[in-house]
């Protein structure tokens, strides 16, 4: 697990983004996803990070997107009660054919 508040020490103390990830073992491009929140935040290098900070910036980075319900799944909510016993007793042989079957035109 990264320690976000000694990502961020190191960042405030000039360390570049390589040299974090080489001593943290933190890959590069997560180092420099929590310094570009940093920066978006206004804050900068020399700057001491409080809890408050460091937590707000790891909520940002850390945070996931809600992804949109695909085509195929609506058509399989629109659908289930057609279908939901068919999967049940069938499994896995089933649900294959079921998306595929979602991913025609209904």
């Amino acid at each position: 697990m990264i320690d976000v508040k000694e990502l961020l020490r190191r960042w405030s103390a000039c360390h570049s983004n390589r040299k974090i990830a080489r001593e943290t073992g933190a890959d590069r491009d997560t180092v420099g996803r929590y310094v570009e929140v940093a920066k978006e935040l206004g804050l900068e290098r020399g700057h001491e990070f409080t809890e408050a900070e460091v937590h707000e910036i790891a909520q940002r980075v850390q945070a996931r997107p809600v992804r949109d319900v695909s085509a195929e799944w609506n058509a399989i909510a629109a659908n289930w009660h057609s279908f939901k016993h068919r999967v049940t007793l069938a499994g896995a042989a089933t649900w294959c054919c079921l998306v595929n079957w979602a991913s025609a035109e209904h």
